[in-house]
């Protein structure tokens, strides 16, 4: 990663603070070859009156080393219920009803939201009104889930803020080092 931006020079700087809106409009627009973000992302290119790239996109799995698999990070649309509700049953209907397969088909052809239910991606009609969904059925339901710990939160801050700055100072190795430090730390605490 480092590379593309010091060795090769093919990545601009700019992306270092975007997040999925600034780093989608100047793919939509046409002005960059990649785009890793969400699934929403698909109709938004293929919308010719926002979209420089319309019909020229394709979808693939992340990249990975040689004798690597390649995997998704599992987690986002996760559904919950407050354990003191006093609205227990409506929470439990409504859950319900947004995990059901007929809304999961919705969310899916309408909004461009990967199904978590693996035979909502075999239905025809997502295979028609989305087609490219249905190519996505093997990475969302082969990701790998985060890591299990109960200090998630710190140690995703101390990975994100080390290599942010190893991209961003172009000193990898001391970066990652640093890194590896402070998460053996907040494991160890």
């Amino acid at each position: 990663m480092a590379d593309t931006f010091g060795k090769f020079k093919i990545t601009p700087k700019d992306v270092l603070s975007w997040d999925e809106e600034p780093s989608r409009l100047p793919f939509t627009g046409g002005r960059a070859a990649f785009l890793r973000n969400w699934s929403y992302v698909w109709s938004d290119a293929q919308d010719r009156s926002v979209s420089k790239v319309a019909g020229k996109v394709g979808v693939t799995k992340l990249p990975s080393f040689a004798g690597g698999k390649s995997t998704a990070c599992l987690g986002g649309y996760q559904y919950g219920m407050n354990a003191a509700s006093k609205k227990k049953s409506a929470a439990i209907d409504f859950l319900t009803w947004m995990s059901s397969p007929a809304t999961q088909l919705k969310f899916a052809s309408q909004l461009g939201l990967a199904p978590s239910r693996p035979a909502v991606y075999a239905r025809p009609e997502l295979a028609k009104t989305n087609p490219f969904m249905v190519t996505l059925k093997d990475i969302f339901s082969g990701g790998t889930p985060r890591p299990k710990t109960p200090k998630y939160a710190r140690v995703s801050l101390a990975l994100q803020a080390s290599v942010s700055a190893a991209l961003t100072s172009g000193d990898v190795q001391k970066n990652l080092s640093s890194a590896k430090s402070q998460v053996e730390q907040i494991l160890a605490a």
